[in-house]
């Protein structure tokens, strides 16, 4: 190898370890047109980043032209003397491309610091946006659960309108938008023995954007919120064609009226919808046509049902969940299961279930007419009945234990 070959790579590693330095140290501003001291951090990020990249092709630029100089078995030079104008030009040239080369890196190592920097402003106006979006939420949900409290009952359906507005915009906080109006319902609605005026417009409207919301056609991300509608009194409840794929809970609800209705709708969600110490005061209980599929379970527990009322699932379909009806007693009360689809036959087997556990029955009917147990099943455990008259079923599914 020739002493000006052992000179180039001696240059070469000279340069790669200084530039190390400086890069490892950041005192890269001796080179560049402002100082360190009053350049930002950007700066001088994208000055090491410049250097590492003008080293880096340094580098490789060198290791090329030794690699090829040993190909060729490290050819000598002619003397200055023995240059022609031809071979001088030609020099010039490969010097300026070698020039222009390190230029281009140059080049792309701003144009890339230049684009990381950009994307890193990007994100960062995107959180901006974010909180000051997060920020608006916060002032709407304040002004509106203002609204909710005012002594006007104008105000206060303002405010109805304003938190569901709110639900619908805020996906992050549906869930307590959701919640703020359920806890309104429960609220006592008798203050020294009277109700405030307009509040039974009030409450009615909050029914009516529930309704609109959780209709099969209704806005489908209210679908999967729990509702918790526990203690709330309920005149004619009509929650018929509704779809519920969060939990809903009932729990000391009471309902009056001619019938509450839950006809024709669809409860698929993990924990489904319970009945735990409700009271029904009404007429009829209207379960027909309703669907209960996935984990869902519809629960009754310790309820109470009116004399001489009736119950009915007629046409209803469990399809993979469960119907539960425990530990109640009930007088002269009609239970219509007719038709009732239990699980369905697809690629796989899928099996719903009707059970009644624990369960007193004094001068009922209860009717399983037309119902299939070819994909599902029902159970009575422990049933305790006087005077009562079950059809549609085997005997030994009633059985009362001896």
């Amino acid at each position: 190898m020739d002493k000006w070959a052992v000179g180039v790579l001696t240059a070469v590693l000279l340069v790669a370890v200084v530039a190390g330095r400086l890069i490892r140290s950041g005192s890269t501003h001796w080179w560049l047109p402002f100082r360190a001291d009053d350049s930002p951090g950007v700066d001088r990020r994208m000055a090491r980043s410049v250097v590492l990249w003008l080293l880096i092709a340094v580098v490789v630029g060198s290791a090329a032209g030794l690699g090829l100089l040993a190909v060729l078995g490290w050819p000598r030079l002619p003397k200055s003397p023995e240059f022609t104008s031809a071979q001088m030009l030609d020099l010039l040239k490969i010097g300026l491309a070698v020039v222009a080369g390190f230029g281009g890196v140059v080049a792309l190592a701003v144009t890339y610091r230049k684009q990381k920097v950009a994307e890193e402003g990007h994100r960062l106006s995107l959180r901006q946006d974010e909180r000051e979006g997060t920020k608006l939420f916060n002032e709407r949900f304040g002004a509106a659960a203002e609204q909710l409290a005012h002594e006007s009952a104008a105000v206060r359906l303002a405010g109805v309108y304003a938190m569901a507005g709110l639900a619908d915009d805020w996906e992050d906080q549906r869930q307590t938008c959701v919640e703020v109006l359920c806890a309104y319902l429960r609220l006592p609605r008798k203050v020294g023995g009277q109700q405030p005026a307009g509040e039974p417009e009030v409450v009615g409207t909050i029914f009516r954007v529930l309704r609109d919301r959780l209709a099969a056609s209704g806005f489908s991300d209210w679908k999967n919120l729990d509702y918790d509608f526990t203690g709330v009194s309920f005149e004619d409840a009509d929650f018929s064609g509704l779809e519920f794929k969060g939990h809903v809970k009932f729990d000391q609800a009471v309902f009056t009226g001619h019938a509450a209705s839950f006809a024709g709708a669809h409860f698929s969600g993990e924990l489904g919808c319970q009945f735990v110490g409700t009271s029904f005061e009404c007429e009829t209980l209207d379960f027909n046509g309703v669907v209960i599929d996935g984990a869902a379970r519809v629960q009754l527990l310790r309820i109470e049902l009116a004399e001489n009322s009736s119950v009915e699932f007629a046409g209803s379909a469990v399809i993979s969940g469960t119907l539960l009806f425990a530990d109640s007693s009930f007088t002269n009360v009609k239970f219509s299961f007719t038709r009732v689809q239990l699980g369905a036959q697809a690629e796989w087997h899928t099996s719903g279930r009707v059970r009644i556990s624990d369960c007193a029955f004094d001068e009922c009917r209860l009717d399983f007419s037309g119902t299939s147990l070819e994909f599902g099943r029902v159970s009575m455990d422990n049933p305790r009945m006087q005077n009562t008259e079950v059809s549609g079923l085997p005997a030994a599914v009633y059985r009362t234990p001896q």
